[in-house]
């Protein structure tokens, strides 16, 4: 319970900074998003791992780092979290709100899922405890950085819209739509995935995350990796 907590009150920080920040300048909201996070994973990175985005959680889920339940919960939570801080924003009365358009724009759903991509990429590395510890938390953050430089370039400085890289926070600013929300779940999704491929027992993993999706003759059971159920328990990273 306390890691579903630590994800809650890790997105609503996150997302209320954001919010109180939008406005501010493409590079101000930048500047802020990466110290935020790299913050709140250092802080809160021992109890849940600090996710505290949709898109690593379900990366996470797809490389059997969390069992799938447990990162449905986790995305439950940090979904509430986006929630709460729209309410902690319309009581402080500041804060902008976004207007969602009509139409998908391919070229921001491109953008979000490279940039993701990017992000997912290098968080991978704490996932899987490839990091220095000590640097874990600045590992998050940069990698935060660099997808959303790579976002903002292929974006062009005339778009109306930049990528935000995190279906919560996206919910928090009240950009519900198919860019915002899906494509980040799809660019981590690969990003960890390449990780995997150039440093991890890929096959082991690809093993491990087939076998939960499967129905299991017995519980407690793994295919003898170091890929199963108990590791995909843990916390992103308990080194914070």
């Amino acid at each position: 319970m306390k890691s579903y907590i630590a994800e809650l009150i890790g997105t609503c920080l996150f997302t209320l900074v954001l919010i109180l920040a939008a406005g501010s300048g493409a590079w101000v909201v930048t500047i802020f998003a990466v110290f935020t996070l790299t913050m709140i994973s250092y802080v809160l990175g021992h109890v849940s791992g600090a996710h505290v985005n949709p898109a690593i959680t379900a990366g996470a889920i797809m490389t059997n780092r969390i069992a799938p339940m447990r990162g449905v919960n986790y995305i439950i939570a940090q979904l509430a979290g986006a929630g709460l801080a729209i309410l902690l924003s319309k009581w402080i009365g500041l804060g902008t709100m976004a207007v969602p358009h009509d139409a998908i724009d391919w070229r921001l759903f491109s953008a979000e899922l490279v940039g993701t991509m990017i992000f997912g990429f290098g968080v991978a590395s704490v996932i899987f405890k490839r990091a220095q510890p000590a640097a874990a938390g600045f590992v998050v953050g940069l990698s935060l950085f660099a997808g959303i430089i790579v976002s903002s370039l292929m974006l062009g400085a005339d778009a109306a819209q930049g990528a935000v890289l995190n279906p919560a926070i996206s919910f928090g600013l009240n950009l519900i739509t198919i860019e915002a929300l899906i494509a980040p779940l799809i660019g981590s999704m690969i990003g960890m995935w390449l990780f995997v491929l150039v440093s991890e027992d890929h096959l082991a993993i690809w093993k491990s995350v087939s076998a939960m999706f499967r129905i299991k003759k017995s519980s407690g059971t793994t295919d003898g990796s170091n890929n199963g159920p108990l590791e995909a328990d843990r916390p992103m990273s308990q080194t914070f």
